[in-house]
């Protein structure tokens, strides 16, 4: 198993891996990852540690609501969207890349 393939793991069980300073935290709900799991992430720590700093930083709230309003303003004026279908459509931009598992 590949270090993206761990990290899949962690994610289809509904947990995320984030560095926190030298340490690697894992987000997930309770008694989803296994001791298992636990010992193969423990093992893999520097690949994981690695692999997580070459990524791109996630965004915050601000960072994202700032994506939305840039798109839906481009729609607007350019696009000839009405405010409030731009709107719609930024944020229906916005969740395709950043949640919907689109790459950015």
């Amino acid at each position: 198993m590949n270090t993206e393939e761990l990290i899949q793991e962690v994610q289809t069980l509904g947990g995320r891996i984030l560095i926190d300073g030298e340490r690697i935290r894992i987000q997930a709900p309770r008694g989803a990852i296994t001791p298992d799991l636990k010992t193969r992430l423990r093992e893999r720590k520097p690949e994981l540690m690695a692999y997580l700093s070459r990524q791109p930083t996630s965004y915050d709230a601000q960072d994202s609501w700032s994506w939305i309003e840039e798109r839906a303003g481009i729609l607007e004026y350019e696009g000839g969207l009405r405010r409030d279908l731009a709107d719609a459509r930024a944020f229906q931009m916005w969740f395709d890349r950043f949640v919907g598992g689109d790459k950015p």
